[in-house]
């Protein structure tokens, strides 16, 4: 049975031409197991403090997506903020006692939209890069299928799937917020070069360095040069 599960979900993925054919196939295979949307999203850049660059694919009702984005809940959703951090499913019914006044109003609305109850999969990078994927039904989570052991198994192997796909599609979706002149004083940086010595080498001012280390730092959250560097290291930047 695992082998077949795993067998099937790679067809979807790579049967796939385009993201709409991705999106029916992915709807279909959940609708199967009896869930009736899914949310995936991931991020291949996940500085903190910062928003991430981020690709979903979901099969939400399109009128519940447009209001999730103007009300900009994905900044303060929490099973968002879980998953970001955390390595273990998030039943949504287990969160309720938690919930702060912006997500009970965000999961009263999305019950309008059928939106009930739902299991939410983290999954994280090398580079500090998280995803998710969440199941949804319309019912009490006690008496759906996403109670079932089979449905999130294999929810969370589809989801381990899709996040491995865009992991491997770095080219085409990463966007690297340093310029390519932030990125070659970051680089002098990390030798210990001084702003002086980076203006020899660059064939610069000193205060045009200076200029592009600080513009590095502020992208990065960083108050610091070693900071900013650090950051570039770990998120591939350089």
């Amino acid at each position: 049975m695992q082998t077949d599960l795993l067998t099937n979900i790679r067809q979807i993925i790579e049967k796939a031409q385009d993201n709409k054919e991705l999106l029916r196939s992915v709807k279909t295979f959940c609708n199967n197991l009896g869930v009736e949307n899914f949310y995936f999203a991931s991020s291949l850049f996940n500085i903190s403090n910062t928003t991430p660059d981020l690709r979903v694919l979901n099969s939400y009702p399109k009128a519940w997506q447009e209001h999730y984005q103007r009300s900009n809940y994905f900044e303060h959703d929490i099973t968002v903020a879980h998953c970001r951090s955390k390595n273990t499913p998030l039943v949504w019914l287990d969160s309720v006692s938690c919930l702060d006044d912006t997500n009970k109003k965000m999961f009263n609305e999305a019950s309008e939209f059928g939106i009930t109850s739902g299991i939410t999969f983290p999954y994280h990078g090398v580079a500090s890069e998280f995803g998710l994927l969440t199941g949804t039904v319309s019912e009490s989570f006690d008496h759906s299928s996403l109670n079932s052991i089979v449905t999130q198994h294999s929810l969370y192997l589809l989801g381990a799937a899709l996040f491995d796909l865009h992991s491997q599609d770095k080219e085409n979706f990463f966007i690297n917020p340093l310029t390519q002149r932030e990125r070659e004083c970051l680089r002098w940086a990390a030798e210990g070069k001084t702003s002086w010595e980076m203006s020899v080498i660059l064939n610069i001012s000193e205060r045009t360095a200076c200029f592009h280390l600080d513009n590095a730092k502020k992208k990065l959250n960083s108050v610091t040069r070693t900071g900013a560097v650090s950051k570039a290291i770990l998120h591939s930047l350089l």
